[in-house]
This record gives C-alpha cells, structure tokens and sequence, in this order.
C-alpha cells in the first residue's frame, strides 16, 4: 500500500492509494514513494498475461490473506506455472525429487489455467502457485511444501 502517482494520457496526475486503482494501461508508469523518493512500480510478468487474455485479477481478490480451507493430505496436487519463471522450475524439480505426483498448468498459455489460479489463489498475480490438496501455496517455499504434503 501506499500512495501511487501516475499521469494520464491527457496530461493530468492522479494519486491512488493501491496499485489495483491505477488503470492497467498506466500501470508501467505508476510511481510509489518508497524512502522519500520515487520508485517505479514494477508489474508482474503475470500483468502481461492478465492483458494479453482479458481477465480481471481484482474480481478474485480477497481481502484477508487466510488460506482456504485446505483439503485431505495427500490430495491432488497443482502447480500453476509459466515456462519462464525460474522459481516454478525449482518447485517443479523439488516435487520430482520427492516423487509427489502432480499435475502442470502453463498460466502463460492457457486462460483457463490462469483463471483457475486467480481464483484459488484470491487474486495472487505471482507464480509459482502450489494447489497441495487445498492448501495454497504462493511461491517456491519447501517447508510450506513439506508441510502441505504431510511431511
């Protein structure tokens, strides 16, 4: 949070206090006060995809950041990734070591796979995202892992 500066194609400044009220078109160029001087707001590579397909991250948004309720262990395991993301692969390459069985959804290309990821996620525009049985796992994060899968 804090407050975002950014300026229209007619010239006029705006000041938004969340990223989320700053048109996605202008997103690139919103600036955020960080330490008493500007910073340029850096959008997620997930921001392109979200264009490229139309979708609307927001209307998945929670407000609370609460898991939901997490299924048996040892339930179906999800990774949501892109080819790109160097931090899918590792999680990719971690639940090979451990032979869990899993299944791979590219958000990159596929809507359907993006929106199914916005939604279980509440919104989360980074990747990987990690569906173990129910419980959400944002990012690469083994504990979080070994935790989910009972271990």
């Amino acid at each position: 949070m804090g407050v975002y500066k950014y300026t229209d194609d007619r010239g006029v400044v705006n000041y938004v206090d969340d990223i989320s009220k700053v048109p996605r078109k202008y997103r690139r160029r919103a600036h955020h006060p960080l330490g008493g001087s500007y910073a340029i707001y850096q959008a997620s590579p997930v921001d392109d995809l979200l264009e490229k397909y139309h979708v609307d991250a927001d209307k998945y948004r929670r407000d609370d950041k609460r898991q939901p309720a997490s299924g048996a262990r040892g339930g179906p395991v999800v990774l949501y990734s892109t080819s790109w993301c160097p931090y899918c692969k590792k999680a990719r390459r971690y639940l090979e070591r451990r032979g869990v069985k899993f299944t791979v959804k590219d958000v990159g290309r596929s809507r359907d796979a993006l929106e199914e990821m916005l939604r279980k996620s509440g919104g989360s525009r980074g990747v990987p995202v990690i569906d173990v049985g129910g419980t959400i796992i944002r990012g690469y994060n083994p504990r979080a892992l070994d935790r989910a899968l009972g271990e």
